[in-house]
């Protein structure tokens, strides 16, 4: 689950910097369920990527979740 979470958070920052908000928020959807399968502390690097996508597709109810469950990891 940790290589796999990797993975998708890779496809993520990669579809980020093609500016595909979309599937780079879809891919670090991925990530952040197979980081909370192997460990919730990995979530965090997803969680913080998931709030900038959603941030920057003025989806304000995700990007909240987002930072809310980041917040509470970091804790």
């Amino acid at each position: 689950n940790r290589f796999t979470s990797l993975a998708w958070f890779n496809k993520a920052e990669i579809a980020q910097k093609k500016e595909e908000w979309v599937k780079a928020a879809s891919f670090a959807d991925s990530a952040q369920v197979y980081a909370a399968m192997f460990n919730p502390q990995l979530e965090i690097a997803s969680l913080e990527l998931q709030y900038k996508l959603y941030k920057k597709q003025n989806n304000t109810g995700k990007a909240l979740t987002a930072f809310e469950r980041m917040t509470l990891l970091k804790d």
